[in-house]
């Protein structure tokens, strides 16, 4: 290449050089120019004209880069406003001085919470409800609660749970009175039937009698025993499968009353009614238990009747219900005049 031819001249041009110096040692030309002077001029034209042309080749040389492109500035057009994404702030109505800075960031808009991972709450069980209405000592909510109940579980649960509240709550003693009314409450409700198999009202026992103390305890007057006009006449009658409704009293306490009224009628031998006589309380029974037997002490004087074999009616009436039993018990009168007769039964 002509790279190459330039290198090679240029070293052969340096050994011929030394080698006329070497044998031309103290010769000159006309011009009084040695001729080493000569052969030097001679070859550094020659380098000259290597050169050039070295460098002619250099710019059609594939190798050479290429030369970098002008830059030229191009200067803003005043007249040009740039418009911004972000509205610009007014600066007489902001009091804004000088450059404005960078926007602010965008405000964050606020995240709904994120949903915890706790199960939502379950509504708290009405016997539960109830037990922690007792032990707070607010009875009339436990009460509201319990309606939500049937009436046979109702009854139950609202003796079951002050019980155990005033168990938990209370300083029990061997004579605790409320302890033992609760229980007690409790084994009436757990012995007793269900209102649906309660039985008819009826009269178990009915006799006249010498004398009447209380439940169970009387003497029976004789079967063939004779009245007299005037007589006061005591009668038993023992009564099953009434009414004993649950209620408060205006001081707060709890009982359990019983209305029951009677009627008397006296009938002859052909079922004429000669006399009636109506029996009611002043108030109703109460007791702090559920009643399930019950008795009553009828006393009256018998009417002016003449002698003859007459019937005593009893008719026991249950308010609350409007149920009606009624017995008979045939006696005889005697007067004074007239002959002792045995009664037909």
């Amino acid at each position: 290449m002509i790279k190459g031819g330039w290198m090679r001249a240029l070293v052969v041009g340096v050994l011929a050089t030394g080698c006329s110096h070497t044998a031309n040692v103290g010769r000159f030309d006309v011009a009084g120019h040695s001729p080493g002077d000569v052969s030097a001029r001679s070859q550094l034209a020659n380098l000259e004209a290597d050169r050039r042309q070295a460098a002619s080749a250099t710019k059609s040389s594939p190798y050479h880069q290429l030369p970098a492109p002008e830059i030229s500035l191009v200067k803003r057009n005043p007249e040009i406003k740039r418009t911004s994404l972000l509205p610009v702030p007014d600066r007489e109505e902001y009091g804004i001085d000088g450059e404005i800075g960078p926007p602010a960031p965008p405000t964050r808009l606020p995240q709904a919470p994120e949903a915890s991972g706790a199960p939502p709450e379950k509504p708290e069980n009405p016997t539960v409800k109830a037990l922690r209405c007792y032990l707070e000592n607010c009875p009339e909510e436990a009460e509201a609660t319990l309606a939500e109940f049937p009436p046979q579980y109702r009854e139950l649960l609202a003796c079951l749970l002050p019980l155990v509240a005033h168990l938990t709550t209370s300083e029990v003693t061997p004579n605790d009175p409320q302890k033992d009314g609760l229980l007690e409450q409790l084994k009436e409700l757990l012995v007793a039937p269900e209102p649906e198999e309660r039985k008819e009202l009826d009269i178990t026992t009915m006799c006249f009698c010498r004398r009447i103390e209380t439940f169970g305890v009387y003497e029976p007057l004789p079967a063939d025993y004779s009245f007299r006009a005037g007589e006061l006449v005591h009668v038993y009658v023992e009564v099953k499968n009434f009414t004993s409704l649950e209620e408060k009293t205006t001081e707060g306490e709890r009982y359990f009353t019983t209305r029951l009224t009677g009627r008397a009628e006296i009938s002859d031998e052909t079922g004429q009614v000669v006399w009636t006589q109506d029996f009611q309380r002043e108030r109703p029974d109460l007791s702090r238990t559920t009643r399930h037997d019950y008795f009553d002490h009828y006393q009256f004087c018998l009417p002016d009747l003449p002698t003859g074999t007459y019937s005593l009616w009893i008719r026991v009436t249950d308010e609350p219900t409007s149920s009606v039993v009624e017995k008979a018990l045939r006696f005889r009168i005697v007067n004074e005049t007239s002959a002792a007769a045995p009664i037909r039964r």
